[in-house]
């Protein structure tokens, strides 16, 4: 069983109208963040729990998010084969830049290289929303952090 769940400043909600991890599910994904909405369908709720995560962010501005929301992340998560019981956070840093390009990943902390290696290589891949810095794109760091819990 995977369980992906929203972590830290994201706060963790039993939200039972989220959708499942995919077809081939072998448990779900639960948050303060649906995984399969942008940041335009997130609601201001939603959005002011993403920007927690951020020191400063003016009234103009906004954090990068993966364009098309989180699905891709849940969905390469489901596909990774576990061999053992993962259980613990993974938070990481995505540089995007103001064309919304993923331009570099720092990894902070992981439960299992594995898990961490999948969730970087899939966030490089896909496009992002990018930042607003004054109402303008701008580069800045997209915070990746979510509980994972997998029962091998």
């Amino acid at each position: 069983m995977v369980a992906l769940f929203a972590g830290g400043a994201v706060a963790i909600a039993d939200d039972a109208a989220s959708p499942p991890l995919n077809s081939h599910q072998r448990g779900n994904m639960r948050g303060a963040l649906p995984y399969d909405r942008s940041y335009a369908q997130l609601s201001p709720e939603q959005k002011a729990v993403l920007r927690a995560e951020y020191d400063s962010v003016g009234p103009n501005d906004e954090p990068p998010y993966p364009k098309y929301g989180l699905s891709e992340v849940a969905d390469a998560v489901a596909r990774m084969p576990v061999r053992a019981p993962i259980d613990g956070e993974v938070v990481l840093t995505v540089r995007v830049d103001e064309r919304g390009d993923a331009k570099s990943v720092s990894l902070y902390k992981t439960p299992d290289d594995r898990l961490s290696n999948v969730i970087a290589a899939t966030l490089t891949r896909i496009k992002f929303k990018p930042g607003l810095c004054e109402g303008r794109p701008c580069a800045m760091d997209y915070v990746f952090r979510f509980h994972f819990k997998f029962s091998g």
